[in-house]
């Protein structure tokens, strides 16, 4: 039987925060993921206020899955990178206040495997968050930008101070026009978070992000493999892109749900 837990990103329900919280709730998930640089910050949710989320999260039954931190950016970027380092660890401590064990952070553009002092300061870069994430009892996942799997494999490998995982997304896979089914295949040992998301690649090399299901994600596939690998990590519906976010988050949900309840899915 596998073992998925389910969340959702609040975000994508264009709802009010509380609202979203409670919507949450009545789909069936069992953990929220927060944006905690612009949608629950560390800045405005101190004392009182962490006190009151974490209140209204324990009456619907929810926990906190995960919180993403959207850079403005490249992770490595020469620009800012001290205030760039030092807000991600504010951010990574709150996390771990939330009880989140998992922080999602997209690195943006990394130098190529053939730049060696490139690689190196990324290296450096990834240690020093993972000392940080190990020390208040989060793990980075990072989010792909651009990369292929290999690429994200060579990514968490640069990492020796504590884990770094991958924030698996299969429709980043799908848009890229590759099997979501055999990037899983490459990264498993390193997925510490999934996005339930699809995509479809489309003509002339771009693609674009679709309602789960509708995209050229197989399912059926990827679920047998997580099951497979005894996933038990989180995975989190979410839509960047769409009018009616909660009707596509809804539907990952139920997808999941079917999985665990033995039911066939597309």
């Amino acid at each position: 039987m596998p073992r998925f837990q389910t969340s959702i990103a609040t975000r994508s329900l264009g709802q009010s925060l509380r609202d979203a919280i409670v919507e949450a709730g009545s789909l069936g998930a069992m953990g929220v993921q927060f944006d905690v640089r612009r949608e629950v910050s560390p800045s405005e949710f101190t004392g009182t206020a962490r006190r009151d989320l974490l209140h209204l999260l324990g009456e619907l039954g929810l926990r906190v899955a995960s919180g993403v931190f959207p850079l403005r950016h490249a992770l490595c970027d020469a620009q800012e990178l001290d205030r760039r380092l030092s807000s991600l660890k504010e951010a990574m401590s709150f996390c771990g206040q939330l009880g989140a064990n998992t922080f999602c952070v997209a690195p943006g553009h990394v130098p190529a495997p053939d730049d060696a002092a490139g690689m190196a300061t990324v290296g450096g870069i990834l240690n020093e968050l993972a000392a940080h994430a190990n020390h208040v009892g989060v793990v980075v996942c990072l989010t792909p930008v651009r990369e292929s799997a290999e690429d994200l494999v060579r990514l968490v490998g640069l990492a020796t101070a504590g884990p770094v995982a991958v924030d698996f997304d299969p429709a980043h896979f799908a848009i890229r026009g590759d099997s979501a089914s055999d990037a899983l295949r490459t990264i498993h040992p390193h997925v510490g978070h999934l996005q339930m998301r699809d995509g479809r690649r489309g003509s002339g090399g771009t693609g674009q992000e679709t309602a789960v299901g509708r995209g050229d994600v197989s399912w059926a596939e990827l679920l047998a493999l997580l099951e497979e690998m005894e996933y038990s990590g989180w995975m989190t519906a979410i839509r960047n892109d769409a009018q009616d976010g909660p009707a596509d988050v809804a539907r990952a949900i139920t997808l999941v749900q079917r999985a665990l309840t033995g039911h066939q899915v597309s």
